[in-house]
């Protein structure tokens, strides 16, 4: 179990003194290796999105020592990570060959290369982005919190 990381993570994304863009990827990990840790055994990758799908489709541990667990992820879960990645997939960043390029949200690291309108004026996002998908990984701490997932 990652506890330890998961709170300092979340920690570091609620912190108002982070950036939105510190904030948004301290959320994101918290949000990866709280799904990972609820799930039978460990899975590889970023993919938010599926990781939600598999603990959807097994029930969440809740307590070790009583062996309860919660119910299926609701379907709003779902919509919000749906609306995280549709709101990513707005975002331009740079890509392994150097080129401008979509954050992949299945891969949500590469919004550390995000491009900002200060530096690409083109193509650039700036903070009001970037506080919209914070503002909805927030919502989806707050529901995976309700479903038994520790964050």
């Amino acid at each position: 179990m990652h506890k330890e990381n998961i709170r300092i993570f979340a920690a570091s994304g609620k912190n108002e003194m982070n950036a939105p863009l510190i904030r948004l990827y301290d959320l994101l990990v918290a949000t990866e290796l709280a799904l990972k840790d609820s799930l039978p055994q460990w899975e590889k990758g970023h993919k938010i999105r599926d990781l939600v799908g598999k603990v959807h489709s097994n029930p969440i541990r809740v307590d070790t020592r009583t062996d309860q667990t919660a119910p299926d992820l609701q379907a709003g879960i779902i919509s919000l990570v749906a609306q995280v990645n549709d709101k990513m997939k707005n975002l331009n960043c740079t890509a392994r060959d150097g080129s401008s390029a979509s954050v992949d949200p299945d891969n949500y690291p590469g919004i550390r290369y995000v491009h900002f309108k200060t530096d690409f004026p083109a193509d650039g996002t700036d903070d009001t982005q970037i506080n919209n998908i914070l503002d909805i990984v927030k919502d989806l701490h707050t529901e995976l919190r309700k479903e038994g997932i520790t964050i």
